[in-house]
């Protein structure tokens, strides 16, 4: 989050999220998109909450708590002589193929009231090379989508040849209504409804959370375990300092950007990616180079890219992706437009 990008990123175990200031997700695209990102595939690109008819006011725009936790709080609409009958307490997060939402509503009135909530949401399932803003525009022939209420909550479902990908939503309480809410011809958008009870100063909950499942994965990617540090960035005297703390910090962020990826003998191992939004995924000299300065610090690490860079190693003449026998990769992609041989990774 930065003042010339305000969105909020929540990054853990391969999976990220870039939300705006209210915690919503408008399916931007360019330089800055938001939405749920995993697998190289956009799987949430719409997540825009109302209340009682009308978006609420950030009160305190969603900031980050932690690298992969973030709250704000909303305010519906009111005057100086009908102020706004309760206060909503946003709570997000991000995990293994997940991002999470908990929202509690505050009553601040003497009497009951009830709350309305709507909640549009929708996946595009846009491969990230689509996001991009280089004007580039990528056929799909026979893609299909689809949305289908389930008992608590709503399933969005993309096919395009051997291609399957899904995004399952699920809301606790159920909501009471689901209907469709087309932006435009062919969205599968649809707005989820509830009618909530607050006694006088009272409190609801809803709780929600989005699974993405990748084409290929029965199941969300599993969360890492944190890695262990062989030793700390630390001054000869013993003393913590700037240069120290900045040491400490980038470690952090390293290890959010570490991803599981296949190793020579088939087992996953964990290899530092090359960055976010477009890069988190293994690239040959980005992650090499990364290994070599982590090795006073996550020794492990080098053995693990060596594996992983072994098991991609280039294996046939291929004019179009430049694969060349015993060729270390450039990159790897594991989205739609690199299956259909769209892009050359």
């Amino acid at each position: 989050m930065t003042a010339a990008d305000p969105r909020v990123q929540l990054v853990r175990d391969a999976t990220f999220v870039r939300l705006r200031t209210d915690g919503g997700i408008s399916g931007s695209r360019g330089s800055a998109p938001d939405g749920l990102f995993c697998q190289d595939a956009r799987h949430l690109s719409r997540w825009h909450l109302a209340v009682d008819g009308t978006a609420p006011t950030a009160l305190v725009p969603v900031t980050p708590e932690t690298d992969d936790t973030a709250g704000g709080v909303l305010t519906p609409e009111g005057t100086r002589d009908n102020p706004p009958a309760y206060t909503v307490f946003r709570r997000q997060g991000v995990s293994a193929g997940t991002f999470t939402e908990h929202l509690s509503l505050v009553g601040n009135r003497p009497d009951a009231v009830t709350a309305r909530l709507d909640l549009t949401v929708d996946a595009d399932f846009a491969d990230l090379f689509e996001l991009r803003a280089d004007d580039r525009h990528y056929a799909k022939p026979g893609a299909e989508y689809d949305s289908r209420d389930t008992a608590d909550g709503v399933l969005f479902c993309y096919r395009r040849a051997d291609w399957h990908a899904r995004t399952e939503i699920t809301c606790d309480p159920a909501p009471d209504a689901v209907a469709a809410a087309p932006a435009r011809p062919g969205d599968t958008a649809r707005t989820l409804t509830w009618h909530l009870p607050l006694d006088a100063h009272g409190r609801a909950d809803l709780r929600l959370t989005v699974r993405a499942h990748p084409h290929g994965r029965s199941r969300p990617p599993v969360p890492a375990s944190a890695p262990t540090a062989v030793r700390r960035p630390e001054r000869a005297d013993g003393a913590a300092d700037d240069l120290t703390r900045t040491c400490e910090r980038g470690l952090a962020d390293i290890d959010l950007l570490t991803i599981p990826v296949p190793g020579v003998d088939g087992v996953d191992v964990r290899v530092p990616a090359a960055g976010i939004p477009w890069f988190l995924t293994l690239f040959g000299r980005d992650s090499l180079l990364t290994a070599y300065f982590l090795l006073p610090y996550r020794p492990a690490t080098a053995a693990a890219v060596l594996s992983a860079l072994a098991a991609t190693q280039g294996r046939r003449h291929d004019p179009f992706s430049g694969e060349q026998p015993g060729r270390i990769v450039h990159e790897t992609r594991h989205g739609e437009l690199a299956h259909f041989r769209q892009v050359p990774y």
